[in-house]
């Protein structure tokens, strides 16, 4: 799946952000194309960062990570449409990449919102799968089954 967890959409501030830092009482964010790197407070502005955000379909949804991935994977047979096409043909292109996507809570302004993210992401080269960790290697040593015990019948 590819890896937004480092990415954030700022109320007031166009297009995506790219999650610097984080403090208790908000973030730090670079813009992508000055590199300017800005503290967004939360008492003052909101912020969603993009792992949160899921589209509705039939079932419980699917994240926007997995949405990425499929418009990654259908960019060869299907590239996605302008952000200003027509709503016909952004529900056309969402029915072949999510084809259970709920017609009625999946509007066309969010269609044109994932398009516009997809394109700025893709044009950074930032559609890169999530590295999954490896577990670290365990050592084994063996541990005595009993422990040693100390002799009270010493003479002192």
């Amino acid at each position: 799946m590819v890896d937004i967890k480092n990415f954030a959409v700022v109320s007031g501030m166009s297009g995506l952000q790219k999650v610097i830092g984080a403090r208790k009482d908000g973030i730090i964010v670079e813009d992508f194309a000055s590199k300017e790197r800005q503290f967004i407070a939360t008492r003052k502005t909101n912020f969603v960062l993009l792992e949160g955000i899921s589209i509705y379909n039939d079932g419980e949804g699917v994240s926007l990570a997995q949405v990425f991935t499929d418009m990654r994977d259908h960019a060869e047979k299907t590239p996605p449409p302008s952000d200003k096409a027509d709503s016909q043909a952004l529900r056309a292109y969402f029915a072949v990449v999510i084809p259970n996507y709920d017609a009625d809570r999946f509007h066309t302004s969010d269609m044109k919102k994932i398009i516009k993210w997809f394109n700025l992401l893709k044009a950074y080269d930032l559609l890169k799968d999530t590295v999954e960790e490896t577990p670290e290697a365990v050592t084994t040593e063996k541990i005595s089954e009993k422990p040693e015990t100390i002799s009270e019948n010493a003479t002192t």
